[in-house]
């Protein structure tokens, strides 16, 4: 009888980059890494959402094994991944037990577990070395101080959401990953919205779309508070 698996994939997002993460004013983006969760037989893909890449104590403790991956690399690579990593994970977890050491509940392991883990590792390492190169990488902030084609983006469609399909669907197309993808739309409007209330000073206030014309309105109640 097949052995069945104890451990559950987790899938990322088939994207260009499900992984990558650059908070604004960041140089660095954030450390992407396959997670197996020992403790939870759990195996994903994650990003490390506390800048500085603060160590959680799952990980600190060894429940948690975290190998990294380069950010860029896109999600059906990363599921293909996940995949071929199972048997290993598989094998880990025979060798783990949770301890109580006094203090905290740690990871122990016995027997092959450094030659399974150094395996886990040069599997990812044979992995990146196929994966296609990303050149390009933004985010809104530098976008739109470098970029005009906002604004006639900006003109021609009804909304925000309608603004950022567009934008983004243009941009995946041309293998430019977005570096701030979690930042909300509220986040978004506040730069199309200075940038517009910018050109609003040389250009005819009826010339903007409606939803745009709104946020004008917005900054010169602003200033004139």
């Amino acid at each position: 009888m097949e052995k069945k698996n104890r451990i559950e994939i987790t899938y990322v997002e088939k994207t260009l980059a499900p992984l990558f993460h650059r908070y604004p004013r960041q140089d660095a983006e954030q450390a992407a890494f396959i997670e197996l969760d020992l403790r939870n037989e759990t195996l994903c893909g994650n990003w490390n959402a506390e800048i500085g890449n603060a160590v959680p104590f799952s990980v600190y403790h060894g429940h948690e094994r975290n190998y990294s991956i380069p950010a860029t690399a896109n999600g059906e690579a990363i599921n293909e991944l996940l995949d071929t990593l199972l048997p290993l994970a598989e094998k880990l977890l025979d060798t783990y037990e949770s301890a109580w050491d006094g203090n905290n509940h740690v990871a122990h392991f016995q027997g092959s577990a450094p030659e399974i883990e150094q395996e886990i590792e040069s599997t990812i390492s044979d992995w990146a070395r196929d994966l296609p190169e990303v050149t390009v990488i933004y985010d809104w902030d530098e976008w739109f101080e470098n970029e005009t084609s906002w604004y006639a983006a900006a003109r021609s469609v009804a909304s925000l959401e309608e603004f950022r399909n567009s934008v983004e669907g243009d941009l995946a197309n041309d293998g430019v990953i977005d570096a701030t993808p979690d930042f909300a739309d509220e986040w978004l409007l506040k730069l199309i919205s200075r940038r517009c209330y910018e050109l609003s000073k040389s250009d005819p206030f009826d010339s903007f779309p409606a939803w745009v014309q709104n946020e004008i309105m917005y900054h010169l109640e602003k200033d004139d508070e």
